[in-house]
C-alpha cells in the first residue's frame, strides 16, 4: 500500500474517533495539520498573534464541521479550505480592507516573467508577502498560492473581478520593487 493510502487510512481513522469525541485524537489531528495551517494563517494575516487566533478560530470550526467531511477528498485540503475561509472572515471583520480598482497603472510594469523569486529562501518570501498591505496580501494568496480564480476571489471577497486583477497586479508590483531592493542590498554588501 502506498504512502498515501496509509495517510488516508489514517485520515480517516483519526476523522471517525474525533467525531466520536475522542480527545487524543483531536490533538492528534490538529497536531498533524496545525503547522502547515498556520503558515497558511499568517500568509493571509500577516500578524503572528492574530495569526494564532484565526489558527485557534479554524480548528473550532473544523471539528464543528468533522462529521460532515465524507471522505470524498483530502483531509488536508478540506482543513486547509476552512481556514482559508476563516482567515478571510477574520480580514473582513478585523481589517475592513481596501480594495483599490485601477488596473492600467501598474499592468504596464508585468512585461515580463519574474524569476527574481528563483534565488530567493523561503522564510525571505514569507517575510515580503507578510510586509504587504491587507488587500494585496490576501489576492496574492488566494490566486498565486491558493489557486483561485478571480471570479471567485471576487465572490468571496465582495469585491469586483477586476478588482481582484488590479490587487494581484499590485502585490506582484510591490514584491517586484522589495525584490529590487534586496537585490541592491545584496550587491553594496
Amino acid at each position: 500500500m502506498s504512502l498515501s493510502g496509509d495517510a488516508m487510512i489514517e485520515d480517516t481513522t483519526l476523522v471517525k474517533a474525533c467525531v466520536k469525541g475522542d480527545s487524543r485524537a483531536q490533538k492528534a489531528l490538529f497536531e498533524k495539520f496545525a503547522p502547515k495551517m498556520f503558515a497558511v494563517c499568517l500568509r493571509y494575516i500577516g500578524d503572528f498573534d492574530e495569526a494564532q487566533d484565526t489558527l485557534q478560530d479554524g480548528f473550532i470550526k473544523v471539528f464543528n464541521k468533522l462529521s460532515d467531511f465524507k471522505n470524498e477528498g483530502v483531509l488536508e485540503g478540506w482543513i486547509r479550505r476552512i481556514i482559508v475561509n476563516t482567515c478571510l472572515d477574520s480580514i473582513r471583520k478585523n481589517h475592513k480592507t481596501k480594495f483599490n480598482t485601477s488596473i492600467s497603472e501598474v499592468e504596464y510594469q508585468l512585461e515580463y516573467i519574474d524569476t527574481s523569486f528563483q534565488n530567493l529562501e523561503l522564510e525571505e518570501l514569507m517575510n515580503l508577502v507578510q510586509s504587504m498591505p491587507n488587500g494585496y496580501r490576501v489576492v496574492f494568496n488566494m490566486f498565486a498560492i491558493e489557486g483561485y480564480t478571480h471570479k471567485e476571489i471576487g465572490e468571496k471577497l465582495g469585491i469586483n473581478e477586476n478588482t481582484s486583477k488590479s490587487q494581484y497586479l499590485r502585490a506582484r508590483s510591490f514584491l517586484r520593487e522589495r525584490l529590487k531592493k534586496l537585490e541592491w542590498k545584496e550587491k553594496t554588501v
